[in-house]
């Protein structure tokens, strides 16, 4: 029942390219696109359309311009994967979780349509394989060794990656699917988390994260100038990367079902959506960080499950702003 199912959501994606060579329209300049999954709570698919959904930006109702279902878009799959010296203690977990992503990624991918790329960061960032809708070469990419050392940046490489992906859109309509492999190690960024997560959502990257244990069995015991005594636990607050992107978490060990986990994945983008809408201009006298807060909700079905980023944060003005999204 299972890989009939798995079959099915496969077989809807690919019947799904005939719309999007149709194209999906580009957004007009100010558009923000997000990714939103909505669930009846026995996890099957909740049809949304534009006059179904309320939006909501900084508790304002939004006009929404589009509603597109996620297999109508063109996909840009990422499997981002940690490679830090933190990372050995389950280097086989690890390497079991990328072979999965990438057995996930290439059957699902649509060569006409998508494009998929790996990176993998320590304390620097590693684009392995750009985007590229080539399988052989995706393949290529899933079988080079990794060497496994040094610092980790994760905040800085989850940006990064949004922002590439963005990049090569050119302005065009996408949706971002970010595999993310990681134990939540993070003592090398320069941007905080609620940095790294309003420019991913910006850039409409929704995390799917693969959380494998951390060596120091998940606490970190930080005394501080006042007596008191902070525990820092990293491995849990990985919920973040799927919470703050609308995305999903799946915890790792030695017994972990991939073809359960991916089909969940699946699931989730079949039942997806990208929401267009204009957002209104934020005064930076009251505001000078230019965050925008979202919400949604469905009036006439109360018990729906909806996932979408809670907020995102355009770049500064200074930076190099490479899309509409």
């Amino acid at each position: 029942m299972r890989s009939i199912r798995a079959a099915g959501c496969v077989l809807a994606f690919h019947l799904a390219t005939l719309a999007i060579l149709a194209q999906a329209a580009k957004p007009a300049p100010g558009d923000q696109d997000i990714p939103i999954t909505a669930l009846h709570p026995n996890g099957s698919c909740i049809s949304l359309t534009s006059r179904s959904l309320q939006f909501f930006d900084d508790q304002e109702p939004q006009s929404i311009k589009a509603m597109t279902p996620t297999p109508q878009l063109p996909i840009r799959y990422v499997i981002l994967a940690q490679t830090s010296k933190s990372m050995k203690a389950h280097g086989k977990l690890v390497d079991a979780a990328i072979t999965a992503a990438f057995g996930f990624v290439l059957q699902i991918l649509r060569p006409e349509a998508d494009l998929a790329m790996f990176a993998t960061f320590d304390e620097k960032y590693s684009l392995v394989q750009p985007l590229s809708a080539d399988i052989k070469v995706l393949r290529q990419a899933a079988e080079k060794p990794l060497a496994k050392a040094g610092g980790s940046a994760i905040y800085d490489a989850l940006a990064e990656t949004s922002a590439y992906v963005a990049k090569e859109a050119k302005g065009g309509s996408y949706r971002l699917v970010l595999i993310l492999i990681t134990n939540a190690e993070d003592n090398a960024s320069r941007l905080t988390p609620e940095q790294a997560f309003g420019l991913a959502t910006y850039y409409g990257a929704t995390v799917y994260a693969l959380v494998v244990p951390p060596p120091d069995r998940l606490i970190t015991v930080t005394p501080s100038t006042d007596g008191k005594v902070t525990i820092d636990l990293d491995y849990l607050k990985a919920r973040r990367f799927a919470s703050q992107t609308g995305g999903l978490i799946f915890y790792l060990d030695e017994k972990s079902n991939y073809t359960q986990i991916f089909n969940s994945i699946r699931q989730a983008l079949l039942c997806g959506y990208v929401l267009r809408y204009q957002p209104p201009k934020i005064d930076p006298s009251l505001d000078p960080l230019g965050v925008h807060f979202l919400r949604a909700l469905i009036p006439n079905d109360p018990e729906a499950l909806l996932y979408l980023p809670p907020a995102y944060r355009p770049p500064p003005q200074n930076a190099a702003d490479t899309s509409a999204h």
